[in-house]
């Protein structure tokens, strides 16, 4: 260790540092990027106490970083770990803490918009928190605090640049430099005098007060001119060059780190949504993952059937280019009554929530929508006007902006094939007038495929799918194909000659056949399902989720949606043949509010969503602090890209030990147990994972358990080494009992608690365990 006595401990040095360090970090907080700003503030408050007392300390600088990496580790992460719920125990904790900072890492990688802000949260708590530590280290020990004066100087600079409702006062600017100045003045100051000191040259007793008195005086004179500089040059000459070359080396900064600023509050221009009343099939493109929009649904147990997100219909073809020839409109105002279509049978009304990334002046909206909480109007069509039998789009007025959130409830066709097949042909008129259309020079080659396709089957539906399955089976899925040869139909074309195509061909080709065949059908355009997270039961859908499809009209049914593109997932309806297809439909999803029957409450605004722009404002203002945060990962990001070789696609919403085990697996290389154990843990649910700590325990209390015995008997086994758990464990039991093999809801709470009593109950057995061998007397078995 080494002597102390040279030590720079002085309490207005102390003092002004600490002073510093709270007014950028409160400088901060008060800019409420996003929630939990403030641990930051205490993060960096406790770092520098640390950092003061190790540098105070006789500990080598070794040592010291040793303790610096202990008191890292457990500070930050804690705070973080803190942000979880709290019905967790700390081992799951830090493991969602990990899976969201990788989910997001990865996304942020991958250039992708992020929904959350776990890591600006987790890269401001370290930075300050480091800059702290350091920081304190250097006072004390050398006198030298200046490196983390700097960091925290430009961090205030970026802060004022990017959020002017405070930089317009600039107090915390003002207030940082006279306390830095005041520091520095200060350390010169006990630098000298332990220099007159060593010379033996006899000082005032007051000089020190002197010094730090005038030092005052004048900064505060600099200050208050350095303050209004900026306002008077902006008076006096606008638009300067230098100006404008700051801001242009800022824009490309700004727009890389825009992503990762998403979930924080503000705004920022974005491509709009909106499709025109004509749409050619084009050529094709290369689609990226970045993500469109999210969505959130009160029923996901649609086994084998995706809902589609459609943003407009087309009814009119003509030569490689389709159209939308219906122009009645009707507006739907927030507290409207809810629309009604009695005429539509084996229907379902589901609640959506979304959240889009883009500016959106036409709505996503699956099937027919039956309300809306944002003033719309509809482009529907009908058998008179004024009557509302389907809705070709909906436009959004005002657009909705992105960010923000809207809630629509919509009427899904949800048929069974056998209702499909006994729908029978009686098409309304408006229908048949509008969706029965083909070009006059349709090539009679695909009324003859048609016609061959569907030689022998009668019903409608059996002729759609049937030509949904020789699409899938017959043509080959390309994102682009060249340009058609002039003066050929382009879906002649792709069946016949090129036998590659992307959706809008998929689409085109089925439903000029069907409609070859009598049966109305139209073209279909929008997203995808795209990815459901279980866990959270939202659906992320991206920019290569983009897609055309085809819908067929039943009588009594309504619009309903087939899936011929090879690279979708086939569509399984329910054949409606046997008890098991009969049943209830699905329920509404525990984790949405239930649906609500007066649907004028649900359809009223709420706060912070479409209606409310609020959160909405500060975006451009926010995506400079990442300056800040890029320094920090950019190691990070060297690194992974380096030892991937090139930038890889990775698979988004992953978590990380499936990640793991999957690429080890495609590589061939034997998967370690810890791992496999780690993915499968990764993957299973709240109540699985509760009655999987069991194993656990059992090694712990060193109690034989077999994994073939079954659930029950593994709760017997801990039982009869642990009779004092059995409420516990046969709680743990039925729920996971529950969610395994019957129907029936369960309780992930009661499971978790009953997982936390058990695991209480065996570190009190082993304690006593141990106690009693320190003590040289066994344990007296309870079993």
């Amino acid at each position: 260790m080494l002597n102390n006595s040279k030590r720079w401990w002085d309490l207005l040095s102390v003092s002004l540092f600490l002073a510093a360090l709270i007014t950028v970090t409160y400088r901060l907080a008060d800019t409420r990027w996003t929630d939990h700003l403030e641990i930051v503030i205490g993060l960096a408050f406790i770092g520098a106490l640390l950092g003061l007392a190790l540098g105070y300390s006789r500990f080598s600088p070794q040592t010291v970083g040793v303790f610096g990496l202990i008191f890292t580790l457990f500070f930050v992460t804690w705070q973080l770990g803190e942000l979880t719920p709290s019905n967790y125990i700390w081992l799951e904790r830090l493991w969602l803490l990990g899976d969201r900072m990788w989910q997001n890492l990865v996304l942020f990688l991958r250039n992708q918009p992020l929904n959350d802000s776990i890591l600006f949260l987790a890269n401001m708590a370290l930075l300050f928190w480091l800059v702290g530590i350091s920081t304190g280290y250097q006072l004390t020990r050398y006198g030298k605090p200046w490196q983390g004066l700097i960091v925290l100087g430009i961090a205030l600079v970026v802060i004022d640049l990017y959020h002017p409702p405070l930089a317009q006062s600039g107090v915390a600017t003002g207030v940082f430099a006279v306390l830095a100045l005041l520091l520095f003045s200060r350390l010169n100051y006990l630098k000298n005098a332990r220099q007159w000191e060593d010379e033996q040259i006899g000082v005032d007793t007051d000089t020190g007060f002197n010094l730090i008195r005038s030092s005052l005086i004048i900064l505060i004179v600099v200050v208050f001119f350095a303050w209004n500089a900026p306002r008077i040059v902006r008076a006096v000459v606008p638009n300067t060059p230098e100006r404008q070359r700051m801001i242009q080396s800022l824009q490309s900064l700004r727009e890389r780190f825009q992503n990762v600023t998403n979930p924080l509050r503000g705004s920022v221009a974005v491509p709009d949504e909106f499709y025109a009343d004509e749409y050619a099939l084009g050529t094709g493109s290369q689609l990226t993952d970045a993500t469109v929009f999210t969505v959130q649904a009160s029923i996901t147990q649609r086994i084998g059937v995706p809902y589609y997100w459609r943003i407009r219909s087309y009814d009119t073809y003509e030569n490689g280019r389709w159209e939308s020839t219906v122009t009645n409109r009707q507006p739907l105002r927030v507290g409207s009554p809810p629309l009604d279509y009695p005429q539509y049978s084996r229907r379902l009304n589901v609640r959506f929530d979304f959240r889009p990334v883009r500016n959106l002046s036409m709505v996503y909206v699956p099937g027919l929508p039956v309300g809306i909480n944002h003033n719309v109007e509809l482009i529907y069509d009908g058998s008179e006007l004024g009557k509302i039998e389907d809705v070709v789009t909906v436009l959004a007025d005002p657009d909705i902006p992105p960010g923000s959130t809207y809630q629509v409830t919509s009427s899904i066709a949800s048929p069974t094939i056998a209702a499909m097949r006994e729908a029978g042909e009686e098409y309304p008129q408006w229908v048949t007038d509008r969706y029965l259309q083909l070009p006059p020079d349709l090539p009679q080659s695909i009324r003859d495929l048609a016609a061959e396709i569907t030689a022998g089957l009668e019903t409608p539906y059996d002729k759609a799918a049937a030509i949904t399955l020789w699409l899938r089976e017959n043509i080959a899925y390309s994102a682009t194909i060249p340009n058609p040869p002039a003066g050929r139909d382009p879906v002649e074309w792709v069946l016949f000659e090129h036998k590659q195509a992307f959706c809008n061909y998929y689409a085109s080709a089925e439903v000029l056949m069907l409609r070859s065949l009598g049966i109305p059908a139209r073209w279909v355009i929008g997203y995808a399902q795209g990815f459901l997270d279980e866990e959270e039961d939202l659906y992320w859908v991206r920019d290569l989720d983009r897609h055309a499809w085809p819908e067929v009209f039943f009588p009594g049914i309504g619009w309903v949606e087939f899936e011929p593109t090879a690279f979708q997932a086939a569509i399984e309806r329910p054949s409606g043949s046997n008890a098991e297809d009969r049943t209830p439909l699905p329920q509404p999803n525990p984790n949405q509010p239930q649906l609500l029957d007066d649907f004028e409450e649900a359809t009223q605004p709420e706060e912070n969503q479409a209606s409310s722009p609020i959160n909405l404002q500060t975006t451009p203002l926010v995506s400079a602090t990442l300056i800040i945060l890029g320094l920090l990962i950019a190691g990070i990001i060297i690194f992974l890209l380096a030892a991937n070789g090139r930038r890889r696609r990775w698979f988004p919403q992953q978590s990380l030990p499936l990640f793991l085990e999957t690429n080890l697996r495609k590589r061939g290389w034997r998967i370690p147990r810890w791992l496999q154990q780690w993915s499968y843990y990764s993957q299973l649910s709240p109540i699985q994972r509760s009655f999987y700590s069991i194993h656990w325990l059992c090694r712990l209390l060193k109690i034989p358990i077999s994994p073939a015995q079954t659930p029950a008997e593994q709760v017997q086994t801990l039982m009869h080494y642990l009779p004092e758990c059995e409420p516990a464990a046969l709680q743990l039991l039925q729920e996971y009992q529950k969610i395994a093999y019957s129907p029936y809801p369960a309780d992930a709470g009661t499971a978790q608690q009953s997982a936390r009593l058990i695991w209480k109950l065996a570190f009190q057995k082993r304690g006593k365990i141990i106690l009693a061998k320190l003590r040289g007397r066994p344990l007296e078995s309870s079993a």
